[in-house]
């Protein structure tokens, strides 16, 4: 019981106790408009990608996808050509687009992707990333798009 409280704490201390992460607008959509209220000029696009994959890395993503469009047995779909691949979730606009891929890492069950039956079978789960501030998010959609 001691323990359960002594956590209780610690989770209470770390966070910032409105329920909101720094960076992170508490609407998602809002926060998808605003990091993508237009498509960034080909030199954002490059520094974003940059900071993208830093992004990336630090959240661990290779540990389910690769960033080819080969699977690489890896549980989650491949990024590379992710961009192409969901265009028609944004009505073929590239802007909408984005914003659905910020909205679909954000929160994955509320924002679904394509499940194939193996995967549903298997009961994978994207996790949610609550705690990815709004410009690391956008800055990782960026690199998603831009690999092949």
């Amino acid at each position: 019981m001691k323990k359960l409280l002594a956590l209780a704490l610690l989770l209470a201390a770390c966070s910032p106790g409105n329920g909101a992460f720094p960076g992170v607008n508490p609407d998602p959509e809002q926060g998808a408009a605003t990091a993508f209220a237009a498509l960034p000029t080909a030199e954002e696009t490059q520094q974003l990608a940059q900071r993208g994959k830093l992004v990336f890395a630090a959240e661990a993503c290779a540990s389910c996808h690769s960033n080819t469009s080969d699977r690489m047995g890896l549980l989650g779909p491949p990024m590379g050509g992710v961009l192409q691949r969901n265009l028609g979730r944004g009505e073929g606009d590239a802007l909408k687009t984005r914003r659905w891929l910020f909205l679909h890492v954000r929160d994955a069950q509320r924002w679904p992707g394509a499940v194939t039956e193996a995967e549903a079978a298997r009961g994978i789960r994207m996790p949610v990333h609550p705690r990815i501030p709004d410009e690391d998010l956008k800055a990782l959609v960026e690199y998603l798009c831009s690999l092949q």
